[in-house]
């Protein structure tokens, strides 16, 4: 099936610049954006078709998953996975991974899985 443009949502700052995951929560209607080349996430509202916020402070931001209002932002900069609350945006807990953190996946509730980059033996599952 081939997937057709139906919108551009333009996020300030991001001409050649680098992305890398995104998701979206069903619960706040959000999608999240790794925006590696600024070291932040991108926030958009999906309903409004709009960017609504910047978080600074994801070193390297790489992998993002999201679901029921929560939201696991991985960071190779800082070796970390970072929680987020999907409705207020604040930083919940930031836990160190291990170098080079990449991908996440996970169910909620459930164990989360931290892939390295490049992949290796060294994942990480909390």
């Amino acid at each position: 099936m081939a997937m057709k443009a139906i919108a551009t949502i333009e996020i300030p700052g991001s001409v050649a610049s680098s992305f890398d995951h995104g998701a979206f929560d069903p619960k706040s209607r959000r999608v999240f954006v790794a925006h590696t080349g600024r070291d932040c996430v991108e926030v958009i509202d999906h309903d409004a078709g709009r960017h609504i916020a910047m978080l600074p402070g994801f070193p390297e931001a790489a992998g993002v998953v999201a679901d029921d209002g929560m939201v696991l932002v991985t960071n190779r900069g800082a070796a970390s996975l970072a929680f987020v609350d999907a409705d207020s945006l604040a930083t919940r807990r930031v836990y160190q991974v291990g170098s080079r953190p990449n991908g996440v996946a996970g169910t909620c509730p459930g164990p989360v899985h931290v892939s390295k980059w490049p992949i290796s033996s060294e994942n990480a599952t909390l």
